[in-house]
């Protein structure tokens, strides 16, 4: 079983879960640092990444996703991420109405292929692969 710690990461006054993440389609890949968000569904990502990897994001299949800012129109594509070393499919949603600050991975298809802790009073995430 494959567990790693994350110290939060101070962005301007505030310090996040955040991690790294490797995003691939086809022969591109991207690393990026992605907020963990429990009370995100989907994971959601901004449309800079979508266009990074070629990704034609209207192509994806059409939804509306509300969150704290209101409500967005994201498009939901099938794509491969890596997590230390394990690689796995997962949906993403992509938004070019994304208002967050981070790209975000939620629930469905991250939290449940693992364990999360959040530690918040020493800064700490820990994310241990599921059996």
């Amino acid at each position: 079983m494959v567990s790693s710690d994350f110290q939060y990461i101070k962005y301007e006054k505030f310090f996040y879960p955040l991690i790294p993440v490797r995003i691939a389609r086809s022969e591109t890949s991207l690393e990026i640092h992605t907020l963990i968000d429990s009370g995100a569904v989907i994971s959601i990502f901004k449309s800079e990444v979508a266009d990074y990897l070629g990704i034609p994001i209207d192509r994806g299949e059409r939804r509306t996703s509300t969150g704290i800012s209101g409500p967005i129109t994201v498009y939901i594509h099938n794509l491969k991420l890596q997590v230390f070393d394990k690689e796995f499919e997962c949906k993403i949603a992509f938004s070019r109405q994304l208002k967050s600050r981070f790209n975000i991975l939620g629930r469905d298809g991250f939290f449940d292929r693992h364990t999360i802790t959040f530690d918040e009073k020493i800064k700490k995430i820990t994310i241990t692969e599921a059996d």
